[in-house]
């Protein structure tokens, strides 16, 4: 088994990019259950590290023991690779003078946490 903490740990910076991606794909795929109320506080959880500056992202020491089975993460690799391809291709980084910086990862992380918190307002 793969613990998440060392996944995330190993890739820096990008593992922000990764955990995100993660974190926001329930809700594009339709998943049963209580994927939804887990996804929501860990884009949140996200937002918050990329505000106050953190180098790689941190999770809680129960989530970050438990991650996929090694099979998994290579089927999972598999299947995906080509898609990244074609995304990173698309996306690849520009403007790095307004995004490699610490002012713009806590604008990022504004922009993640802001819609939660006006939510949580509306809906009082």
């Amino acid at each position: 088994m793969l613990a998440l903490d060392g996944l995330l740990h190993g890739g820096r910076r990008s593992a922000f990019g990764m955990f995100l991606f993660v974190s926001v794909l329930p809700g594009f795929i339709p998943v049963p259950g209580a994927a939804g109320a887990i996804s929501g506080p860990l884009v949140v959880l996200i937002g918050v590290q990329l505000l106050v500056g953190l180098r790689y992202p941190w999770v809680p020491g129960f989530i970050g023991r438990r991650g996929p089975r090694r099979s998994t993460m290579d089927r999972f690799c598999r299947r995906i690779s080509p898609w990244m391809a074609r995304l990173e291709h698309l996306v690849r980084p520009r403007m790095q003078v307004l995004t490699g910086n610490r002012a713009g990862n806590a604008f990022t992380g504004l922009l993640l946490v802001a819609p939660a918190r006006c939510w949580r307002c509306r809906y009082r």
